[in-house]
């Protein structure tokens, strides 16, 4: 109902990928709509990061997951840890 009102609503994006994901394991509807999260911020990088899992993960893209990865580390450190590392090849 967010997307509706508000086509560029990026939490409504966000959590819309989540959903399409892991409800309807709808990976291109998920892909499509992170994209369109860091379209609109650019700096949003629980997006990009679950964008990095998803192209992993599902897409079995993994050179292409790591840039994400240390795209949406270099905004957060936070997310960074030696398991994350790890797991996207660092």
């Amino acid at each position: 109902k967010a997307l509706e009102i508000n086509t560029n609503y990026v939490k409504a994006h966000y959590n819309y990928a989540i959903f399409l994901k892991n409800i309807f394991n709808d990976i291109a509807g998920a892909k499509k709509h992170y994209e369109k999260a860091f379209e609109l911020n650019p700096y949003y990088s629980n997006a990009i990061f679950n964008y990095a899992i998803l192209l992993k993960d599902d897409f079995n893209q993994p050179e292409e997951a790591r840039k994400y990865y240390l795209k949406a580390i270099n905004i957060d450190p936070e997310i960074k840890t030696p398991e994350r590392d790890k797991y996207f090849g660092l």
